[in-house]
């Protein structure tokens, strides 16, 4: 067996004492890994908000190993999940810091800018541990760019660990616990981050998918209220308008009572107590397979997230948001079950028992059926990319209009309404839709993807953590386009996080200026690797999305 080893960081005065951290030779970096950043959300503390971590370190303690994961399950999105099994435990609230091993305080008297990223996964698994999301790479690039940062990353809670809700939980203020520890380590942050060389005053969250989602609902949190946790945020394929309904009463105990009758707490006249004694991986197994979300608490969130966009009940903080060409690909094969989609009774089953409400009217369904068939017939409006309408017999012919229609419920329509509500207000918004597809997903049935910018933004060229190297390309020449992209994209995101405008990138050769989302002239900018970085005016499907949107009520969004 090879041994490695490596040498250990300074000693750093943090709130609960003194953390050591590990040297990492290759980056040149100081990483201070798996910190706890609360008391153990275990036994009694379970269904409880996160507890302040009060304990006090009488010997330096030494973190340089990721904590373990917090407990998930795997939501079978292609694209997205890995085949691997991960160590995981009740006991994850951790919290990472990654910084320039030469840091000095000359660089910038009040601390560096820091990137907090926020996985996704649906809120039912991920993991700040996962190779995928290497902040040792961002902090490399921003190091390279003259312009270091401090990367974070932390773990929450997820599924009915995170999410559970209905009686008793809402009555004793046991929801949204997986939020409510993303607060806490936010505030962890606040109160540690200068220890690190850390400017709490520039702190910046960068999340995807569920990540994204979880950033919007900290920024809606409270009405809106500006607790100073963060300055900036960067949205990918998340938006502030919640890209699910949100779960009723009555769905919340009709999900709660399946998952009560797997256990053994079902006739319990006690449910909470009962719960919290089945071991962790018992309770993971009966809550595998349903759909546990944040829910209106009428505590955190008081309403609809349409709502708070409609009365400017948001964090007014600089945006940077955006989505894939093909977002609603790999949820409809998720959907559908494996069924094709071939007619109007199919399209309303795959919408109502998933994307909507089961109570959606029918007109409803319909009326999104006429104005989405309409648009797979315009190519420029669909924007389909490389995806076909009809890829074959097991997708059916309705897939391409199914995917735009999904892709738009969930995440295209609320980035628009979120760039125009900024933009109402005066607050800075940037745009852009990113469409180039990855090596390892066919083109023509997934496309530009769901998830499938990431790699794009962690500048992921070694393909690390990735079942097929997302740059894997036989075609030399394209390949160096991907990774030029990478390249770009990552310094954008980078330059945004510093100084709150993607364009001061300082890629030489690359001249167009991303603008401000404008109303009067709004545009996305369009990130394509092989015809190249283009903008965008961002009119398309206007009668479909503006459907959506004002149909948000009706959707419990």
């Amino acid at each position: 067996m090879i041994r490695f080893s490596y040498l250990l960081t300074a000693l750093l005065p943090i709130k609960n004492g003194t953390v050591v951290g590990k040297y990492n030779a290759h980056y040149k970096q100081d990483l201070f890994l798996g910190i706890p950043y609360a008391k153990p959300p275990v036994q009694d503390l379970r269904f409880t908000r996160p507890q302040h971590l009060t304990e006090k370190w009488t010997t330096p303690k030494q973190v340089t190993g990721y904590g373990p994961y917090c407990y998930g399950f795997n939501v079978h999105l292609v694209g997205f999940d890995r085949n691997l099994t991960n160590p995981s435990s009740e006991d994850c609230l951790t919290i990472n810091v990654v910084r320039p091993h030469d840091y000095r305080h000359e660089w910038a008297p009040n601390g560096l800018p820091v990137l907090v990223w926020v996985y996704g996964g649906g809120f039912q698994e991920g993991a700040s541990a996962d190779p995928r999301y290497n902040m040792s790479r961002l902090v490399e690039i921003s190091t390279e760019m003259g312009k270091p940062v401090i990367g974070v990353s932390f773990n929450y809670r997820m599924n009915a660990f995170g999410f559970i809700s209905g009686e008793p939980f809402n009555t004793i203020g046991a929801t949204n616990l997986g939020i409510h520890d993303q607060r806490l380590a936010l505030r962890w942050i606040q109160e540690n981050i200068a220890s690190f060389g850390g400017d709490p005053g520039r702190v910046t969250l960068q999340g995807e998918s569920a990540g994204a989602l979880s950033i919007s609902l900290n920024m809606l949190a409270y009405n809106g209220r500006d607790e100073g946790l963060f300055q900036r945020a960067i949205l990918e394929s998340g938006t502030p308008l919640f890209a699910h309904n949100f779960p009723t009463v009555e769905n919340q105990k009709e999900i709660l009572d399946i998952f009560l009758n797997r256990t053994e707490c079902s006739s319990s006249t006690d449910i909470v107590s009962c719960l919290r004694k089945i071991p962790a991986g018992d309770f993971i197994e009966a809550a595998t397979g349903l759909p546990w979300h944040p829910i209106i608490d009428n505590d955190l969130l008081s309403q609809l997230t349409s709502e708070s966009i409609k009365r400017g009940d948001f964090l007014k903080i600089p945006l940077l948001i955006g989505t894939n060409t093909n977002e609603g690909s790999t949820f409809v094969e998720l959907f559908s079950q494996g069924s094709p989609v071939n007619s109007f009774d199919d399209v309303s089953r795959v919408l109502l028992s998933s994307v909507f409400p089961l109570q959606l009217p029918n007109d409803t369904i319909a009326r999104l059926h006429e104005l989405y068939s309409d648009v797979v017939k315009n190519t420029s409006e669909a924007t389909l990319g490389t995806v076909i309408p009809n890829p074959g017999p097991a997708y059916g012919k309705l897939h391409g209009e199914l995917t735009v229609l999904v892709g738009d419920s969930m995440f295209n329509t609320g980035r628009r309404v979120s760039c125009q509500a900024w933009t109402q207000r005066n607050i800075p918004a940037y745009s852009f839709r990113f469409d180039t597809n990855p090596a390892g997903l066919s083109p023509e049935v997934y496309g530009t993807a769901h998830f499938q910018e990431v790699p794009f933004v962690f500048d992921s060229i070694d393909g690390e953590g990735y079942d097929v190297n997302p740059f894997d390309i036989n075609e030399q020449s394209l390949k160096q386009k991907y990774m030029d992209l990478a390249r770009l994209m990552t310094r954008m995101w980078l330059s945004f996080a510093q100084t709150g405008d993607p364009n001061n990138h300082g890629v030489h050769g690359f001249n167009l200026h991303w603008p401000k989302y404008d109303l009067d002239s709004p545009f996305n900018i369009v990130f394509n690797a092989t015809r190249g970085i283009t903008l965008e005016k961002d009119s398309y499907r206007i009668k479909g999305m503006n459907y959506i949107w004002e149909s948000a009520a009706i959707f419990n969004r």
